[in-house]
């Protein structure tokens, strides 16, 4: 292996301590190291910019969570999620709900995983907060009790002779699991097709009856009591046999 000249030793000595970066051509060998400058950032310093590498001369200026206040029923699984907005100086914004750090008041009340997703315990009040770096934004969530979700028909699948009866039965299942209610005569009771199975809606309710062979749809419907104008159903296919 060659060694450098010492013509090119003596130049890279020389220009050592001088603050701009100097070429020097070597004929053969190691390039000449390079002066650090002074104007860099510290490359271990923090990035206020973009996460996600956007404008790097644009820096965050606040977070905002939405929606900034939500009612839910108490349920058994997640609802949501959250989302967690940043606002930056060039005037864009970014969704940092995955880079947060998520925080509740009062995990009794409700609890909130990484990605925004609410689980709820007893009904309340409480705040949860999305972090990233020195920023932060709130939201107030309040849980309300357990609804009707649901209407579920017993037996799912009955079967009934011709010219036999069998009662069904409706039950309102709520957001909480485990949780019902016996609708059977409080619901609105029919049959697609009453040449085959016919279903009581006024004496008896929910009484089926088979008329001829076949299958037939039994329906029953039920205004919800917690969301005005939503209707719940509940089916069963009756099959009737000779």
């Amino acid at each position: 292996m060659h060694s450098q000249p010492e013509s090119c030793r003596s130049r890279l000595r020389g220009w050592w301590w001088a603050p701009l970066v100097v070429l020097v051509s070597c004929p053969e060998g190691n390039p000449p190291p390079v002066a650090p400058d002074a104007g860099q950032p510290d490359a271990g310093q923090p990035d206020a910019g973009h996460p996600d590498g956007g404008n790097p001369a644009s820096t965050l200026t606040g977070i905002s969570v939405e929606p900034a206040t939500l009612t839910i029923p108490q349920a058994d699984g997640p609802q949501g999620p959250l989302h967690a907005l940043g606002a930056f100086s060039d005037g864009s914004s970014q969704d940092l709900t995955s880079l947060v750090e998520w925080q509740s008041s009062s995990e009794m009340v409700v609890q909130v995983d990484s990605a925004g997703y609410l689980r709820t315990g007893v009904p309340g009040q409480a705040t949860v907060t999305a972090t990233y770096e020195s920023f932060s934004g709130s939201a107030e969530i309040t849980v309300g009790p357990r609804v009707l979700v649901s209407i579920l028909i017993t037996p799912a699948n009955p079967t009934v002779s011709v010219g036999g009866t069998l009662q069904l039965k409706a039950l309102g299942e709520y957001s909480v699991h485990g949780f019902f209610i016996d609708l059977t005569d409080g619901v609105s009771w029919s049959s697609s097709d009453p040449s085959i199975a016919s279903v009581d809606d006024l004496n008896s309710p929910g009484l089926l009856t088979g008329v001829d062979a076949g299958t037939a749809v039994i329906k029953a419907t039920f205004p919800s009591p917690d969301y005005p104008g939503q209707i719940l159903t509940g089916t069963a296919t009756a099959t009737v046999t000779n």
